[in-house]
Formats: structure tokens, C-alpha cells, sequence
């Protein structure tokens, strides 16, 4: 029964035993790029969110780093005339901070060095930009899984940014670091969007559009709405999904998927959205993967799209035996993912775009699906 699958993955030790996938997780990066803004002491607000009235003033170059569910990311700005960043430097590396840092508790010293060669690469850039003069340094839904799961510990996290503020803070003015909230992701995110998109009603047309977001990576999905901003986040733990399909077959996981999103998107009483909304990370990717990219498009026309792409892949067609390849030759397995693995992530990962579609927007809801873009009248994103 489906309910059964749900019970064993409730079990802490389940969870720690799933399968590493990176999946194409790309989650955060988005949050980060347009967010960075007044700090308040070892955490900072966006500036969507920032009081009326302050003065953003934000350094000459700054570096970030996303420590996502299965990948950490740096990324590294300079701050334009206009006083937005520019993005001069992006690199990422598969990597599960929550199981390196748990190991690095354990005993292994060389755990957390594949994540001091990201940090040290971002803090070192030369390329004439001057010293980095910021480092945020921030972790999402990976790490507050193995917290919640009890096999990260308060202290161990306190240890990781003593750590960094030890090895930068001779040669960075100012560190930031945060193990964010769902919510607070999630507002991140729409700050993100908003910026962004500060030319929404170009994009989507006349009217004062209040935009929403959503977004998905390799442990929970973010939602957030409204003039007045509300978010929900939702356990959409892929990892989980990916073992479910080892155990009982792919088909059987696809139909607990559908119906576990389902259920959690319900449980947490998300309203009906009339759009628009940008989708981010592993969203826009499978809306990249179905076909509709960065077009503007109604959210009955993602679901469409979706199912098309989904009917593909359980009929195992012509199309579906070539599409891993299309996909490679396309520069769409940036974590050289395995032909299976990455052909039942994209199951999943479609799967939940298409059920987050049909189940909280309009079916008119206009979309648009971004993992980064051009700030509206500038050169760099």
C-alpha cells in the first residue's frame, strides 16, 4: 500500500539511507543571486523585505555560498554603478554538505576539504575585481533534513562557522552564515523572483502583478505569495523517491509520489494562485525537460506538457530511448549523472512540477520558469 511506503520513510534511519543523487539540484542559487543585503548580525534580510526606506549599500565584491540538498555552489558579484550586483564568477560542485560535515565530526579530517576548495576558490578570484570583502555563506534543505533526523547536531553547525570564520576571517571584512528556514528560503526566493522580475508587467502583461514563487530541490519545495507574503514549504524529499523506486519499481514510486505531493500540498492548505508566479531551481528545470522553458505559459499548458513528457517516459517509446542523449548533447546533465538515474530523476522531477501546477494555480495562472536572468535594463544577471 502507499501509505506503507509513507511509514518507512518517516524512519529516521530510512532517510540517512537513501542513495546519493545530486539530481540536477539546484536548489538555492536562485535564492542568492539578487538577496544579499543588510546584515543584522549573523543574519541578513532581502531587500524585498528590508524596511521601507533603508539605504542598501552593498560591497565592492562579494562572494556566496549555497550549500544545497546535493551540491554547494559559489558565486561571485561585483557591485555596479546601479548599486545591483553582477555576477562575474559561478561554479558548483556535487557534494552533500550534511554527510560531510557529519563525517567530519566523526573523526574525518579531510571531510569538509571539498567544500574549503569552493570557499577558497570564491574568496581567492582574482581577475583584477579586488579583494571579497563579504562571504555569505548559507545551507538549505539538506542540512535542515539532518537536523531535524538528529544526525547534525546544533553544535556540529556552531562548529562549521567557527570553522569558516576562522580560515576567512583575516581576509574577508565581513561573514554571514545561516542554516536558513524553510519560510525563510521560500522568502528569499520571492525576493529573488521580484527583483528580477521588476518588469513583470512586461513580461506578463498590464496590471499590477503581485508575483508569486515556487521552487523545488532535492528535499522540499517552497511556495510563496502575496502582497503581504506568505509562504509554505513541503517535504518533497526526491532522495526518498529515488529509493522508493529501488524498492518497489518505478511505476509504483511514480503513483506514491504523485500522491504523497498531493497530500502534503493539501495538508498544508495552499490556496488556489491566480499567477503570475516564476518557477525557480528544479522547477524551471523540468520545465526545461518538458519543453517549455523560459516561455510564459498557463499552468494548464505545464501540466500538458508535463503529461506529454511523463506518457513518454512509461511507455519506454522511440522518444524516451533517445532522450538521455538529446538531454547530454543539450548540456542538461551538468553532474554527469548515469542514463538511469538521471532519466528517473527527470520522472520525478516533472512529476512534481506537474502536480504543484494542477494543485495550486488557476488553470489560467500565467508561469515563467528561470534558474537566473538578466536584471531588467542591465548587462549582467
Amino acid at each position: 500500500a502507499l501509505e506503507d511506503i509513507d511509514e518507512q520513510l518517516d524512519k529516521p534511519a530510512v532517510q540517512r539511507a537513501l542513495p546519493f543523487c545530486v539530481a540536477l539540484c539546484l536548489t538555492s542559487a536562485f535564492v542568492w543571486t539578487w538577496s544579499i543585503s543588510i546584515p543584522f548580525g549573523t543574519s541578513w534580510v532581502p531587500t524585498t523585505f528590508g524596511r521601507s526606506g533603508d539605504e542598501i549599500r552593498l560591497p565592492p565584491v562579494t562572494a556566496v555560498i549555497d550549500c544545497g540538498s546535493g551540491k554547494v555552489a559559489s558565486h561571485v558579484y561585483t557591485t555596479e554603478a546601479s548599486g545591483l550586483p553582477h555576477e562575474v564568477s559561478k561554479k558548483k560542485k556535487a557534494m552533500q554538505l550534511s554527510q560531510n560535515l557529519e563525517a567530519y565530526s566523526n573523526g574525518d579530517s579531510a571531510a569538509l576539504d571539498s567544500l574549503w576548495a569552493v570557499v577558497d576558490d570564491a574568496v581567492d578570484i582574482k581577475d583584477g575585481l579586488g579583494e571579497v570583502s563579504a562571504l555569505f555563506f548559507g545551507a538549505t534543505g539538506g542540512v535542515r533534513a539532518a537536523l531535524e533526523e538528529g544526525s547534525l547536531t546544533l553544535t556540529m553547525i556552531q562548529g562549521l562557522e567557527a570553522s569558516l570564520r576562522a580560515r576567512y576571517g583575516k581576509i574577508v571584512k565581513e561573514i554571514h552564515f545561516e542554516v536558513l528556514s524553510g519560510g525563510r528560503e521560500a522568502e528569499y526566493e520571492l525576493a529573488a523572483a521580484r527583483i528580477a522580475f521588476s518588469d513583470a508587467q512586461v513580461v506578463f502583461g498590464g496590471g499590477n502583478h503581485h508575483l508569486s514563487s515556487f521552487s523545488g530541490g532535492g528535499k522540499s519545495c517552497q511556495l510563496a505569495w502575496g502582497e503581504h507574503p506568505e509562504s509554505i514549504v513541503i517535504d518533497a524529499d526526491l532522495f526518498g523517491a529515488q529509493r522508493v523506486a529501488a524498492a518497489v519499481g518505478e511505476s509504483v514510486a511514480v503513483a506514491w509520489w504523485e500522491k504523497h505531493l498531493r497530500q502534503s500540498l493539501a495538508d498544508a492548505g495552499v490556496p488556489r494562485l491566480t499567477g503570475p508566479a516564476v518557477g525557480l531551481t528544479m522547477m524551471a528545470s523540468a520545465a526545461q525537460q518538458a519543453g517549455i522553458g523560459q516561455n510564459v505559459v498557463s499552468a494548464a499548458e505545464t501540466v500538458r506538457a508535463c503529461r506529454v513528457l511523463l506518457q513518454h517516459a512509461a511507455s519506454k517509446d522511440e522518444y524516451w530511448a533517445s532522450y538521455f542523449a538529446l538531454q547530454q548533447a543539450a548540456g542538461n546533465n551538468p553532474y554527469d549523472l548515469d542514463q538511469e538515474t538521471f532519466n528517473l530523476v527527470t520522472i520525478l522531477s516533472v512529476t512534481r512540477l506537474a502536480v504543484m501546477a494542477d494543485s495550486v494555480f488557476e488553470p489560467h495562472a500565467q508561469l515563467v520558469f528561470a534558474r537566473a536572468r538578466t536584471l531588467p535594463g542591465e548587462e549582467g544577471s
